[in-house]
């Protein structure tokens, strides 16, 4: 058996004879709660719980202790999570607690915390109520139903135009589906990738010399 002095701002509650437990498992109890005075107190630290643990029970030197409670009401005992590493506290050693919080602060926190929701509740109902707002809201409603129905009618169209596609009908169901006809695409687009100078050629009738006007035009000469 040895013991650990374990300091608190605050009993929180535990009482001697309290247990004592280190993840959970209980390994000894409370034999002594002590009110400190003078210097003995150490930033904010008044009372020091000292426990009694069973032997073979080992504590590396950097867990934390806690107040802790056995259910929501239940007893009220000292909770270690262990540290890591291999230096262990040895007997009378000191283990800085981490201060419990009063039940009271908490109480006042969460009267606060359901003041500022109900303040909320009463802006947003200030805010809807308004009718300038409400319109607002309708039609930002109203557009959303339209968008979502355009958007239905475009899906359908497009679902509609592939099946055309995959059944081959239309100019472009052909070209996907008539394998004569793409060939037919593919080798003229090779061919003018060799020869696009055919894109300039202009009809052979074109220069056809009954096409082309006289340069100049005639003269007429009156002759005696």
């Amino acid at each position: 058996v040895y013991r650990i002095h374990a300091y608190f701002s605050s009993a929180g509650g535990v009482e001697v004879g309290a247990p004592v437990r280190v993840a959970g498992l209980q390994v000894g109890q409370i034999e002594d709660i002590v009110m400190l005075e003078g210097q003995e107190r150490e930033e904010g630290m008044n009372i020091i719980m000292i426990s009694r643990l069973k032997k073979g029970v080992r504590i590396p030197r950097n867990s934390k202790a806690y107040v802790n409670t056995l259910g929501l009401l239940g007893e009220k005992y000292l909770e270690i999570y262990p540290g890591l590493g291999e230096d262990y506290l040895q007997d009378s050693d000191i283990l800085k607690g981490v201060n419990p919080v009063p039940m009271e602060r908490m109480a006042e926190a969460g009267y606060k915390a359901v003041g500022e929701f109900q303040e909320l509740v009463r802006s947003l109902n200030d805010v809807v109520g308004d009718p300038e707002v409400k319109m607002q809201i309708k039609g930002i409603i109203a557009n959303g139903e339209e968008l979502t129905e355009n958007l239905n009618d475009a899906v359908v169209n497009f679902n509609e135009i592939l099946l055309k596609v995959n059944r081959g009908e239309g100019s472009i169901g052909k070209l996907f589906l008539d394998d004569e006809l793409h060939k037919e695409v593919v080798d003229f687009v090779k061919d003018l990738k060799a020869h696009p100078w055919k894109l300039l050629r202009k009809d052979v009738s074109d220069k056809s010399p009954d096409n082309k006007k006289d340069k100049y035009p005639s003269s007429n000469f009156n002759t005696r």
